[in-house]
């Protein structure tokens, strides 16, 4: 993955299963990775993933009660 991409923050590693569940069945290239430093969570990783179709992914994480924070997007180039 390159260019912006966002992280996804969860309560839980339960949480960040079932979001790993959701984008390989939406097809959603993604990363699990540790927190960045900056963030705090009661999890200790999140996902990253490019941030096209955002809205698409977020809006089916909630359809299937998934809550999260989306709390960075960053640019790698």
């Amino acid at each position: 993955m390159s260019g912006d991409k966002s992280i996804f923050l969860f309560a839980s590693t339960r949480m960040v299963i079932l979001a790993e569940k959701r984008a390989i069945a939406l097809k959603i290239p993604y990363q699990i990775i540790p927190i960045p430093k900056e963030f705090s969570s009661e999890c200790g990783m999140c996902i990253e993933r490019d941030s096209s179709n955002i809205k698409i992914f977020s809006s089916d994480l909630y359809k299937f009660n998934i809550i999260h924070k989306i709390v960075k997007e960053k640019n790698d180039e």
